[in-house]
């Protein structure tokens, strides 16, 4: 603003204030400024709200994402507790074959021992 046009409404408030007309035109400014006011807080809340609107949809697409990937996990480990039964079922079975065998590979030699020493 220029020095000129500052004078100016510096004059006009001076005559203002010997004029009378003082209060009315502290008024005028105190109205404009709270009309102001208010405008920038109105302005100030909507976007506020359209931001948590924003926020709650971003928290709402991130719980899905969590109970989603809390489903695949649990799947996830279900799956691999299954894999684990199965591996201690085989494990199990190749022990049993094992030793059955052992038993068996015991059994023949004992007899060929013992055959060979009733021959003697």
């Amino acid at each position: 603003m220029s020095n000129q046009a500052n004078d100016i409404k510096w004059a006009f408030f001076y005559i203002q204030l010997h004029d009378g007309t003082f209060q009315k035109t502290v008024i005028s400014v105190y109205n404009f400024i709270s009309l102001h006011f208010a405008v920038k807080c109105a302005e100030l809340i909507a976007q506020k709200d359209i931001l948590i609107k924003e926020l709650r949809k971003e928290l709402k697409l991130a719980d899905e994402r969590f109970d989603t990937d809390q489903k695949k996990q649990k799947e996830d480990l279900q799956i691999l507790a299954e894999r684990v039964d199965n591996q201690i079922k085989v494990m199990r079975n190749a022990y049993k074959d094992e030793l059955k065998l052992t038993e068996v590979k015991n059994l023949l030699q004992k007899h060929v021992l013992f055959s060979g020493l009733v021959n003697l």
